[in-house]
């Protein structure tokens, strides 16, 4: 049995979103803040509660069982870790991977395998020269992109990724 669990602990009850997928707002957000006006492939997670930098350094856990595919610091995105998930076809898609971005700490290296629930990082806050407020950027994706891969547009996300809340 494959067990699904929510990236931050203790689970989907504790947690709100932030930026949604495919949010309507984020390109206003992003222009805002003087950024492309592009579209968002994943969810943005903070702890219900918590505002400011109050969860950051909070631990984040594998949803899946998986295999370190990439566990390394990229300048927008800070630590990014993403996970190919082996058992795809038993949640109906060939391929499924998930990518956890913004993380401050990273627990794992590439090549590792992990289990569902199995802390993988800790909630960070990104890019340093813009450093936004600390907070999860999670991504469900159904075809291999880059690590630090940004779609841009709805059509090229809804090409590689779903909807994380659905999944979950």
């Amino acid at each position: 049995m494959i067990r699904c669990v929510w990236p931050l602990p203790p689970g989907k009850s504790a947690n709100r979103i932030d930026a949604g997928f495919l949010d309507p707002a984020y390109p206003a957000f992003r222009k805002r803040v003087g950024l492309s006006p592009d579209e968002h492939p994943g969810i943005d997670i903070n702890l219900t509660g918590t505002s400011g930098d109050a969860d950051l350094r909070y631990p984040v856990v594998a949803v899946l069982p998986g295999k370190v595919i990439h566990a390394k610091r990229h300048r927008v995105w800070g630590n990014v870790v993403l996970l190919e998930h082996p058992d795809a076809g038993l949640f109906g898609y060939r391929y499924l991977a998930s990518q956890y971005a913004h993380l401050h700490d990273v627990l794992v290296t590439e090549g590792d395998v992990v289990y569902s629930g199995e802390p993988i990082g800790t909630i960070g806050k990104g890019d340093p020269a813009r450093p936004f407020l600390a907070h999860l950027h999670f991504e469900i994706r159904v075809k291999p992109l880059p690590a630090d891969n940004w779609p841009v547009t709805k059509a090229r996300i809804l090409d590689g990724y779903i909807d994380p809340l659905e999944f979950l």
